[in-house]
């Protein structure tokens, strides 16, 4: 292959060695190669991300190297992993525009990284409809130690959104008792 990339398409089987040769010399061998190995799938999308719309089956691996380079990679995946999700939105929480079922995991990395990534949330999880709906933000739902079992960092975002009589309730339950009743 160090001659001429373009025999690649003219072997019936190439073996990896070869196609990472033609991939590395020309990323056009990339089309040319019927069912290209691992190694020349992540040689090909690491020299250009777009490569992944010519891959079926992506692993793990060549998807995060695709969702590294560019988050809208998630576009051209059918099934992206849940690592390659939380990559993804760890880059960019409007990354959940071009997932379609964000795991939990994902839709708390974004929230927490930014609110606005609720509007990417088609059916947001249920933590974070309690939190971000003041409508639901009650006394009880703190009482019940809701807020004690979530990362502090929904619970500042919690606290954005709950109607301020909540919020002074809490601040409340944290002083101790004699201030609390000023």
């Amino acid at each position: 292959m160090e001659h001429d990339w373009r025999l690649i398409e003219k072997i019936e089987n190439p073996c990896e060695a070869a196609q990472l040769a033609a991939v590395k010399q020309d990323i056009g061998a990339f089309e040319k190669i019927k069912a290209p190995c691992e190694a020349a799938q992540l040689a090909a999308v690491e020299c250009d991300w777009q490569q992944i719309k010519k891959i079926d089956s992506p692993s793990e691996e060549v998807q995060l190297a695709a969702v590294k380079q560019e988050v809208s990679a998630l576009v051209n995946i059918k099934n992206p992993t849940e690592a390659v999700q939380l990559e993804a939105v760890e880059q960019d929480r409007r990354a959940l525009y071009y997932i379609k079922t964000p795991s939990e995991a994902v839709q708390l990395a974004a929230v927490e990284q930014d609110l606005s990534a609720l509007n990417y949330i088609e059916n947001p999880i249920t933590a974070i409809q309690r939190i971000t709906d003041p409508s639901k933000a009650t006394m009880d739902f703190v009482k019940n130690s809701a807020l004690e079992s979530l990362d502090p960092g929904l619970v500042s975002i919690a606290m954005k959104f709950m109607k301020p009589k909540v919020e002074k309730q809490v601040a409340a339950l944290k002083m101790p008792p004699k201030l609390a009743q000023k």
